[in-house]
C-alpha cells in the first residue's frame, strides 16, 4: 500500500525515546483474495483434519491472488503506525466467543465480535451476522457437481452462515466496512501490509482478525469459481481467527471454531497460511 504522507515523530517512553513513523495511505477501492471452506459449507472444519482429499500439494505465497476484484467502500483512510522497535512478546486477554452451534460458517463475524469486545464496544455475533453485507448470487453447479459460479466474498457473505444449506464465507472488505460502521474513524485495514504491522498492533494492545485456514498451514488446495465481480479463488478450509499474542516461537489466536483462547500456532506456518489467504487482516485504532 503506497503512502500518501510519511511523518516521523519521537515519543517519550520509559528509558528514552522511540521513533514512530506515521504512514497515511489510501485504501484501494476494490479487493479480492484467496480463500477457504468446504463444499456444502465447511462441514470438514475439524482441527485434527491434516489431509485434504485429492492430495495436499505444497502451497506458497505465490498462490495468493495477485489482482483483486470486488466492491466495497472504505469508510476512512488507514493510518499505519510502525514502531521502531517491537517487544519480543505480547499477549492480550480477550474472552473467546464460540461460533457454534448457531453460526457454522460464521468464523469471520464471530472473530469480529471478539475484536469489538476488546475495543470496548461489544456487539453480539448474531447481530453482526445479520448486519454484514451479503452476496446473494445463487449457486450454480456444472454437470459434474462442481461449483461453476456463485457470489463474491469481497462483496458480501456467500451462502448460508448457519450451515443449514450451502455456505462459504466473507473476506476482509465487508468485515472492515461493518467494523467502520460500528467504530467510525477507528477501523483499520491491515490487509497486504507486512506481518510485522499486525504484531505492532498486538504489541499496542489491539488484537487483529486474520484470515487463514482451519489447519493453520499453507498446504491447502485452492479452487476457483466465477462471480459477477470476477473469479474467486478459494479453499474449502478457509478460517478466520483473532490474533491476540506472539513470542519468538508461536503466534497465539482465539479460535471461534473450537473455543480455544490464546491457542499457540507455530509462527512460520501461521504466517504462510495468512499469506496464502491473501494477507487479510483488520483491527481498530485507539
Amino acid at each position: 500500500m503506497d503512502c500518501l504522507k510519511k511523518i516521523t515523530i519521537a515519543l517519550a517512553v520509559a528509558g528514552g525515546l522511540i521513533a514512530v513513523t506515521v504512514c497515511i495511505a489510501a485504501i484501494p477501492h476494490s479487493a479480492a483474495h484467496t480463500w477457504t471452506g468446504q463444499e456444502s459449507g465447511k462441514p470438514q472444519l475439524v482441527a485434527e483434519a491434516s489431509a485434504i482429499p485429492g492430495g495436499t500439494p505444497e502451497a506458497s505465497e505465490s498462490e495468493s491472488i495477485e489482482g483483486r476484484t470486488g466492491a466495497w467502500e472504505p469508510q476512512a483512510e488507514v493510518i499505519n503506525v510502525a514502531l521502531a522497535t517491537l517487544p519480543s512478546s505480547a499477549m492480550i486477554e480477550v474472552p473467546v466467543i464460540d461460533q457454534l452451534p448457531e453460526l457454522f460458517n460464521g468464523c469471520e463475524v464471530t472473530s469480529l465480535a471478539m475484536l469489538l469486545e476488546a475495543a470496548g464496544s461489544p456487539v453480539d455475533k448474531m447481530e453482526l451476522a445479520e448486519r454484514v453485507a451479503k452476496d446473494r448470487t445463487p449457486l450454480v453447479r456444472n454437470e459434474d457437481g462442481a461449483i461453476e459460479s456463485w457470489g463474491n466474498p469481497d462483496v458480501g457473505f456467500v451462502g448460508d452462515m448457519t450451515g443449514e444449506t450451502d455456505g462459504y464465507g466473507v473476506y476482509h472488505g465487508p468485515i472492515f466496512q461493518l467494523l467502520a460502521e460500528i467504530l467510525p474513524r477507528r477501523a483499520a485495514d491491515l490487509t497486504e501490509l507486512p506481518f510485522d504491522e499486525l504484531l505492532t498492533a498486538v504489541a499496542d494492545g489491539r488484537p487483529v482478525v486474520i484470515w487463514t485456514n482451519i489447519n493453520f498451514t499453507p498446504e491447502t488446495l485452492m479452487e476457483t469459481w466465477q462471480s459477477d465481480a470476477g473469479p474467486v479463488q478459494m479453499s474449502w478450509y478457509e478460517h478466520a481467527v483473532l490474533l491476540v499474542g506472539y513470542d519468538d516461537e508461536y503466534m497465539y489466536v482465539n479460535d471461534p471454531f473450537d473455543g480455544a483462547a490464546a491457542k499457540p500456532i507455530e509462527r512460520d506456518t501461521l504466517i504462510s497460511s495468512w499469506l496464502q489467504m491473501g494477507s487479510q487482516a483488520v483491527t481498530y485504532r485507539k
